[in-house]
């Protein structure tokens, strides 16, 4: 009963909303630029792949060792792999409307279990964001989908390990006193765990910010060790994640994946626009794996902000790092009604 009023709750909701359909089954030949941009992609980079996941093509982002300089590499990255194709602006939802997306995807080729350094394989930002408040990463061989307040970072939901043991640790990074120590010691965790000589030289201080024994530091720091970019998860983050019965995500690198996001973006902290709490909630192959609620992205100043809207990219940016790495999308829906049909087409 409760799960059918929160629907019914959602369905009102959504009526309230006039952001543009897109939907794409990617069965032409060439992309249609009447719904994306290519400013962050090479044409060599793309191509039509047979067969699609539900229908005879899907679209194929390719990222080889060659692509050093990506394209459209910020300046303090020139070594970046960037090929990603981003929604055209006249599909960009208003900030503050509720709007559900969904698609399919899977991953080939070569995928480092180590070193990846980053690796983003699907983002959204809003207006005021630099980093994605919502992204799909793929660090050290972990398929994982995070979410920042203002430049901290929180995993909600991966493929490898378990989440309440993630949230465990995260729930620690909130009240740290020295971040510095802290992001250096989740650094150094990995290659430990590897069993390569410790680099852990100030094990006290590290475990004395997070509260437990010294002897307790590696197990504690182990279920967060894959991820790329430690400094960003350490600090005070305004998110809440009510985990599910089965919270794991799918490996894409297994075979397609089905997706499915409802986006409620909000501030309780924003000048303009919605002061409220944004949602997220995350289906993935017919199964709800997270529920977030919180203070996502950077707050809104101005009402140009509010009126540019948010923007979803798929494809791939990493830094730098050999083989090759084929990256398949297809049956894309964005639109502001409830998506119910969680999964395109039977499992293949």
């Amino acid at each position: 009963m409760r799960r059918q009023l929160w629907l019914l709750g959602l369905l009102l909701a959504a009526c309230t909303t006039n952001a543009k359909p897109l939907l794409d089954d990617f069965d032409t030949n060439g992309l249609d630029m009447t719904k994306w941009t290519t400013a962050q992609i090479k044409p060599d980079q793309m191509r039509p792949v047979i067969p699609g996941r539900c229908t005879p093509q899907a679209i194929e982002i390719i990222t080889l060792l060659t692509d050093s300089e990506g394209s459209d590499c910020p300046k303090d990255e020139p070594m970046c792999q960037r090929a990603e194709i981003r929604t055209a602006k006249q599909y960009w939802p208003k900030y503050g409307d509720e709007i559900w997306y969904a698609f399919s995807f899977r991953i080939l080729g070569d995928i480092p279990r180590t070193g990846s350094s980053r690796t983003v394989i699907g983002q959204w930002k809003e207006p005021a964001d630099d980093s994605p408040f919502l992204a799909q990463r793929f660090d050290n061989g972990v398929f994982h989908i995070t979410v920042e307040d203002k430049g901290v970072r929180r995993v909600v939901a991966l493929a490898e390990g378990n989440i309440d043991d993630v949230q465990s640790v995260q729930r620690k990074l909130n009240t740290i006193k020295s971040p510095a120590i802290v992001a250096q010691a989740l650094r150094e965790i990995r290659p430990l765990l590897q069993g390569k000589q410790s680099l852990l030289t100030d094990d006290t201080n590290v475990a004395k910010n997070l509260n437990v024994a010294p002897s307790k530091l590696v197990e504690t720091l182990r279920p967060l060790a894959f991820v790329s970019e430690p400094e960003k998860y350490v600090g005070k983050a305004d998110i809440e994640l009510t985990s599910p019965l089965t919270p794991q995500l799918p490996d894409p690198s297994k075979g397609w994946i089905d997706l499915v996001y409802r986006i409620l973006p909000g501030r309780t902290d924003n000048t303009v626009g919605p002061k409220r709490k944004a949602e997220i909630d995350i289906w993935a192959n017919g199964t709800l794996v997270a529920e977030v609620r919180g203070n996502l992205g950077n707050p809104l100043t101005t009402e140009e902000q509010v009126n540019s809207g948010l923007y979803f990219k798929f494809g791939t940016y990493r830094a730098r790092v050999p083989g090759t790495f084929r990256f398949q999308f297809d049956e894309f829906t964005q639109r502001s009604r409830p998506i119910t049909e969680l999964r395109p087409c039977p499992p293949r």
